[in-house]
């Protein structure tokens, strides 16, 4: 999991959703349930609107703009419980 745009940026604020970008192994449950499922989750788990988008979705986008944008700005992180 990556995140990208706003919440990377200084211009973040308290109405500014947080972006994630996510990457799935070749095996994994991909279908748009599960990512509207998994985005219902983030939006909890952070408090805030969230948008998700995955790396495949980024990568066969046509526009290159943003592909370009989102790939060279994602930042991941990681969480230790």
């Amino acid at each position: 999991m990556e995140l990208f745009g706003t919440i990377l940026a200084d211009d973040f604020g308290p109405d500014s959703d947080v972006d994630f970008l996510a990457t799935f192994s070749p095996e994994a449950e991909r279908t748009l349930f599960y990512v509207v499922r998994m985005e219902g989750k983030l939006e909890r788990l952070v408090g805030r609107r969230i948008d998700l988008i995955t790396r495949r979705a980024v990568e066969r986008s046509e526009n290159r703009i943003r592909h370009h944008s989102i790939l060279e700005t994602a930042q991941s992180y990681s969480v230790s419980g």
